[in-house]
């Protein structure tokens, strides 16, 4: 009996040596997270030109203080190097986290939207209502010159659609005063009539910054609720301008 009890006691004893061995080589070895730096994640323009963008803690794009995108240089490899940024050299569109990011200005893209392959201006689509909004940056035109060809093109909508409602106002975008003008053809549509046209609505900002013209074009081929509009026009609005 004693032989017995002596045995469970050095059994019992060598399992908690072994647990607490197992404990302690646990807590010695470094986790996951302490050995494990992150990659930089990076995005490609429409060229198939690769940046590693540095990002905030929401994962949005960072700029310095000339409003240039900062990124990590890359070594001859192209893989990025720890610690070492630049200023982005890019043309066409780049999405970081919540932003179409243009050279000069951005938006976030809203909430039901998404990108539209932009490239060389922002352009967004609605997949559920097909409506687009595009943001551009104008270099042929003036602003004068730009407001007075949208006039022109709304005049001759109205020419060719009686019912056609064509409007202006003033806005602000990005903090800069713009003019807003649209165009608004509603059709009831006639079964009868295939030919009918379907209703459109057709919206167009003009505005400068730092001497640079910039235009937003809204188009849906529907009958847009005034609320819908206010909201396309929001998104407009919402441009940030960058440098």
């Amino acid at each position: 009996m004693k032989k017995k009890f002596l045995l469970l006691s050095v059994l019992s004893a060598a399992v908690l040596i072994l647990a607490s061995c197992g404990k302690e080589s646990q807590s010695d070895s470094p986790s996951v997270q302490e050995t494990t730096k992150p990659v930089p994640q990076y995005v490609t323009d429409a060229e198939g030109g690769r940046y590693y963008p540095v990002t905030d803690a929401d994962g949005n794009a960072t700029r310095n203080g000339d409003g240039n995108l900062l990124v990590y240089a890359t070594d001859s490899d192209g893989n990025p190097v720890e610690g070492k940024t630049e200023a982005a050299n890019h043309g066409s569109a780049l999405i970081i986290g919540r932003y179409i990011e243009m050279p000069e200005y951005r938006i976030v893209i809203p909430e039901g939207w998404s990108d539209a392959r932009s490239y060389n201006e922002i352009s967004i689509g609605n997949p559920e209502t097909l409506d687009m909004i595009f943001i551009t940056q104008v270099t042929d035109m003036t602003y004068d010159e730009k407001v007075s060809d949208t006039e022109k093109l709304l005049e001759s909508v109205k020419r060719r659609n009686k019912n056609a409602v064509i409007s202006s106002e003033k806005i602000q975008v990005g903090g800069e005063e713009a003019v807003y003008m649209s165009g608004r053809i509603v059709n009831e549509g006639d079964d009868a009539n295939p030919e009918t046209p379907q209703s459109v609505y057709l919206g167009y900002m003009v505005t400068v910054h730092n001497g640079k013209v910039y235009e937003g074009r809204v188009s849906a081929d529907r009958d847009l609720t005034d609320e819908e509009i206010n909201q396309m026009v929001d998104i407009l609005k919402s441009v940030e301008f960058v440098r």
